[in-house]
């Protein structure tokens, strides 16, 4: 990701300077991909902000943190959205206890 958000940086500068518009890398999340603070994942999910930083810890599907200064984390809104869906997906596939 450090990569993607490098090119992104580098060619809108050179976009700036030569006045056109460069496309992104492919694999580069999108720039209107909200991120959100670790303090607001935990309170969508209804948790403490210690269990956030667990569960990124011990659920290799939760999204990952972006860290983006010592004091700053992340995550994408796009990749929690999408980890809520499997888990309810997830849900949806356990044989019921009836």
């Amino acid at each position: 990701m450090k990569n993607s958000m490098s090119y992104i940086v580098e060619q809108a500068r050179k976009s700036i300077d030569a006045g056109r518009r460069v496309e992104p890398a492919p694999d580069a999340p999108s720039l209107t991909d909200r991120m959100l603070k670790v303090s607001e994942v935990a309170e969508r999910l209804g948790v403490t902000t210690r269990q956030v930083y667990r569960l990124a810890q011990s659920d290799p599907a939760f999204p990952r943190l972006v860290k983006l200064t010592d004091r700053a984390t992340r995550i994408f809104d796009r990749e929690l959205c999408a980890w809520q869906q499997s888990l309810g997906r997830a849900e949806k596939n356990q044989p019921s206890n009836n």
